[in-house]
């Protein structure tokens, strides 16, 4: 009886022990969660944006016939372009 009693502290203390544990890893768990998810927002609504700002330009340079560029020395030909334009 004397060697139940004199575990009983030990058994207590453990428990106490590996129960805080489990809170704080429950915890972490959670806050962990809780920042993906505010930072998966962000970025979505950021590239949002970004996709919205790019799409309007393009509309707006629709609208007046695109941009012409003159060919000169400091702005020549690419390549793949005159290719494209042959076809």
């Amino acid at each position: 009886m004397s060697s139940v009693r004199s575990n009983l502290p030990k058994t207590t203390f453990f428990l106490a022990i590996v129960s805080w544990v489990l809170v704080v890893l429950v915890s972490l768990g959670w806050n962990v969660y809780q920042r993906w998810q505010v930072v998966y927002t962000q970025g979505l609504s950021e590239a949002r944006s970004a996709f919205m700002k790019d799409m309007s330009y393009r509309f707006w340079n629709a609208q007046r016939g695109g941009v012409y560029v003159p060919i000169t020395k400091d702005t020549p030909q690419i390549p793949i372009l005159r290719c494209l334009t042959a076809m």
